[in-house]
């Protein structure tokens, strides 16, 4: 909990810091990303295991891989300036694996340099919140939990952009808690990992 509570104010005062700078930078412009291939690598996950004993007979469901489906929507405004854009955006992001479904609510502040005409590149921090269900037989309750994103966008075009997405995504660990006498290897979920998304970028 300290460890996101540190980011999360650090991300609160980046954004307050930079205030001025971003009505000063020019223009606005509303955007919207849609990027439907994003994947998220959490390593901790794989393993997860949830076993149910009756009598002579047990039941054992096993969480194997360790990625996740991350489609992702966002909407905001840009504020432009000559060689620098500030992006306020927030959205959602749907996880999807062979164990979990769910999403994550996010918002998010970043900076984009140009470089060219057609390209800008540049980091980004933002705030997300998970909540996750699982799509097994067995009867689990997973608690919904707030985490950070921090890392860097890639944007290229005019009108509509390519864009890419590099962050790491440090989350708190969510309660595992099994019913209905099913027993799972770990109490705690822990879904951080590399988050990858890609898709188009349209600045109206």
């Amino acid at each position: 909990m300290k460890r996101s509570l540190f980011v999360l104010a650090a991300t609160f005062m980046m954004m307050l810091v930079s205030v001025p700078a971003v009505w000063a930078a020019g223009p606005v412009t509303p955007i919207m990303d849609l990027e439907p291939a994003g994947f998220l690598i959490s390593p901790d996950i794989d393993g997860l295991e949830f076993r149910r004993s009756s009598g002579f007979v047990t039941e054992v469901e096993e969480m194997e891989g360790d990625g996740s489906w991350t489609p992702t929507i966002r909407a905001g405004i840009g504020f432009n300036a000559d060689v620098v854009t500030f992006d306020l955006t927030g959205g959602f992001s749907g996880v999807y694996n062979s164990a979990f479904s769910g999403y994550m609510v996010r918002g998010e502040f970043g900076t984009l340099f140009e470089f060219g005409q057609m390209v800008r590149f540049g980091p980004h921090v933002g705030i997300v919140r998970m909540d996750l269900d699982y799509e097994g037989d067995a009867d689990v309750d997973l608690s919904s939990e707030t985490g950070y994103l921090v890392g860097m966008r890639l944007t290229a075009g005019r009108t509509i952009h390519f864009i890419a997405n590099f962050d790491y995504l440090g989350m708190e660990k969510m309660d595992v808690e099994g019913r209905n006498g099913w027993v799972a290897n770990d109490d705690r979920l822990d879904m951080s990992g590399v988050l990858v998304t890609m898709g188009v970028r349209l600045r109206f």
